[in-house]
């Protein structure tokens, strides 16, 4: 919300939650996570007149490649 000045908005928090883990299969490395952003769907914005979005999701797959002479 804006506190009546103009550019000026007030104090906000916002949390987010992720979980992830590490795997690996043979010799193949891979990094899964998924995450909450903003948890509790609060409004927000970061400049006047320009809201932030409400809770929404992600889910993250890495797969690492690795050269098989730099490993020891």
């Amino acid at each position: 919300s804006n506190s009546g000045e103009l550019g000026r908005l007030d104090g906000l928090s916002v949390c987010d939650l992720s979980l992830g883990q590490d795997m690996r299969f043979n010799r193949h490395l891979f990094s899964l996570s998924v995450s909450v952003l903003n948890l509790f769907d609060a409004s927000y914005a970061y400049q006047p007149f320009m809201p932030m979005p409400g809770r929404n999701y992600r889910l993250r797959l890495i797969y690492r490649i690795s050269n098989k002479n730099s490993q020891k």
